[in-house]
C-alpha cells in the first residue's frame, strides 16, 4: 500500500494534463507543468518552453570546499506547428484522475479558479483526415503517437518548428532540435499494425526539409490501421562562473534530473555525429585519441575519462609532456568533484523534501501554517496545500489568511468544500514575507500536506512548520 507521499508522486505522475478551466489564456486548451518545462496545447499547435539554468554550484579546485553561486532561470520557448491540420480539431481529455486543482489570488478574491481536472492522456481527434494524434507520459518522456485508419497516407503529418535554431538527425536517426542552450531529442519514430492481436512492426523513419520534420513509411498493409509512435525528451546545459565549467543535465522524469557529463566550456566542440561533447585534440595527440604507453589506440573521437590504469599509461608514456599529465589529473579531480556536488544536491532535495512533509492531523483542533522566520531570506511566491478526505462524507474546511507586513494585518478567508474519499489541491499564489495560514474543521479523517513551496525567482523550496493555535480555554 502508498503511504500519502507516494500517491502524491504518483497521481502526478499519472495525471500530468491540466484542463484549463480559465487560469491560462483561452486559446490554451491543456498544459504541463514541470520545474524543467512547460507545456501549452492549442488546437493546430504545441508551445512549449525549456527551462535554461545559467549558473549552478560551482566548483573551485584551489580550495577545498565547494563555492555555490545564485541560480537564474531563463525559459526558451518554441512552436511545434501541426501544418495543414484541419481547424476544427476536437481535443479531448483521457482518463480523468480523482485530484483536482483550486487556484486562489488573495489579491484578487473573485477570480479564483475551482475544480481544474487533470487527465493521464489527451488526444487531438482528427488532427488530420482520418488521423487523430494522443499525447501521454512513459517514464517522464513526452509520448505521442498518430493513429491512421485504413488508407490514409502518412505523408501528409508535417511537424514544422518555429523558435529553434537548427534540427537535425543523429546517427540514431534521432532528431534533434537545437534551443539556445536546449536540445529537444525527438526520438527515432517507430510503426507497427494490429493483425489477430499482434502487433506487426512497420519501417519508418524521420525526413528533414528545413525546419519541418516528416515521416516516411516503408510497406505496409494499407487495408489495417497504422500507429506511428515516438517521444520527446531533452536535456541542457547548466553553466557555471569560475573555471569555465559546464553540466550537461538530462531531464530523465517529471521531477528529477540526472547530471550526465562535465566539460570544459572554453574548449568545447561536437563530433561529426553531434551527439557528445568531444575534447579538441593537443598538438600531441593530433588525432584526438586516447593511447597506452605502446601507442596503442584506447579510444578515439570521444573523451575519455582516465581511470587509475590510464594515470599509469600516462606517467609511463614517453609521449605525453608534463602538461598532459596535469591535464589529465584534473579530469580525475573534476570528475571526483563533480560526483560530490551531485550527491549533495541530491541530499538537499532530499531533506527539502522531507522538512516541506506536514505530518498527519489527528485530533480535533486548530492548526496554522507559518514561515520559518529564523530562514526567512526572499519572497515566497506559491504554496501548495493538499487535502485529503478520507471520511465518505463531505468536509467543509475554512482557511484564513493573515498578512503581517509593515505593522499591517489584513485577513482573507476562504471556504472549500471536499467531497468524500477525494482530495482538492489549494494554491496560494503572491506570498509574502511574513504570513499564517490557519485551517479550521479538520478531523482526524482529513489529512492536510504541504507539496511545494517556491520562493523567489529560482523555483527553491523553503522549510514549513505546522504550529498549533492555542487553545483558547
Amino acid at each position: 500500500m502508498l503511504n500519502d507521499m507516494d500517491e502524491k508522486v504518483n497521481s502526478n505522475n499519472i495525471y500530468p494534463f491540466e484542463f484549463n478551466n480559465g487560469q491560462n489564456q483561452k486559446d490554451v486548451k491543456y498544459t504541463v507543468t514541470n520545474d524543467g518545462y512547460i507545456i501549452m496545447f492549442l488546437k493546430n499547435e504545441i508551445i512549449m518552453g525549456l527551462k535554461e539554468t545559467n549558473s549552478v554550484t560551482t566548483l573551485n579546485y584551489d580550495e577545498e570546499q565547494l563555492k555555490e553561486t545564485k541560480n537564474t532561470e531563463t525559459i526558451n520557448f518554441f512552436k511545434i506547428l501541426l501544418k495543414n491540420s484541419l481547424p476544427d480539431v476536437e481535443i479531448i481529455g483521457e482518463g480523468e484522475g480523482d485530484e483536482k486543482k483550486n487556484y486562489f489570488d488573495f489579491d484578487v478574491p473573485d477570480e479564483e479558479v475551482i475544480d481544474v481536472p487533470t487527465y493521464s492522456q489527451i488526444r487531438y481527434k482528427g488532427i488530420y483526415h482520418g488521423i487523430d494524434l494522443c499525447f501521454d507520459f512513459n517514464n517522464g518522456e513526452l509520448d505521442y503517437k498518430f493513429i491512421l485508419q485504413q488508407g490514409t497516407n502518412p505523408e501528409i503529418i508535417n511537424m514544422t518548428f518555429e523558435g529553434i535554431e537548427n534540427i537535425k538527425l543523429d546517427r540514431d536517426k534521432n532528431a534533434e532540435v537545437n534551443i539556445k542552450e536546449c536540445k529537444l531529442s525527438v526520438l527515432k519514430s517507430s510503426a507497427y499494425q494490429s493483425y489477430s492481436e499482434i502487433n506487426i512492426e512497420v519501417a519508418s523513419e524521420f525526413k528533414i526539409e528545413g525546419d519541418s520534420l516528416y515521416i516516411n513509411v516503408g510497406h505496409y498493409d494499407k487495408t489495417l490501421p497504422l500507429v506511428i509512435k515516438s517521444a520527446l525528451s531533452y536535456f541542457t546545459y547548466m553553466r557555471g562562473e569560475s573555471d569555465g565549467m559546464e553540466y550537461i543535465i538530462e531531464n530523465d522524469s517529471i521531477e528529477n534530473i540526472e547530471v550526465k557529463d562535465i566539460t570544459n566550456s572554453s574548449d568545447i566542440m561536437t563530433d561529426s555525429q553531434g551527439d557528445l561533447p568531444v575534447e579538441e585534440p593537443k598538438e600531441s595527440n593530433i588525432k584526438g585519441e586516447s593511447v597506452d604507453c605502446e601507442m596503442n589506440v584506447l579510444d578515439r573521437g570521444h573523451h575519455k575519462k582516465p581511470d587509475i590504469e590510464d594515470v599509469y599509461n600516462i606517467i609511463t608514456n614517453p609521449h605525453y609532456g608534463l602538461a598532459e599529465i596535469k591535464r589529465e589529473v584534473r579530469a580525475i579531480e573534476r570528475n571526483v568533484k563533480e560526483t560530490i556536488c551531485r550527491l549533495e544536491a541530491r541530499n538537499r532535495e532530499i531533506q527539502c523534501k522531507l522538512d516541506c512533509i506536514i505530518a498527519c492531523m489527528n485530533c480535533k483542533r486548530k492548526f496554522a501554517l507559518t514561515t520559518d522566520r529564523v530562514r526567512r531570506e526572499c519572497r515566497i511566491a506559491n504554496l501548495f496545500i493538499n487535502i485529503r478526505n478520507n471520511s465518505r462524507t463531505p468536509v467543509e474546511l475554512e482557511i484564513r489568511r493573515k498578512n503581517i507586513c509593515n505593522d499591517r494585518s489584513r485577513v482573507c478567508t476562504i471556504c472549500i468544500t471536499v467531497g468524500p474519499c477525494s482530495c482538492k489541491e489549494v494554491i496560494f499564489r503572491n506570498i509574502p514575507d511574513t504570513y499564517e495560514i490557519e485551517i479550521r474543521g479538520v478531523t482526524e479523517d482529513v489529512r492536510i500536506r504541504v507539496t511545494e513551496v517556491c520562493c523567489g525567482d529560482n523555483g527553491s523550496s523553503r522549510p514549513i512548520r505546522l504550529c498549533r493555535i492555542p487553545d483558547p480555554s
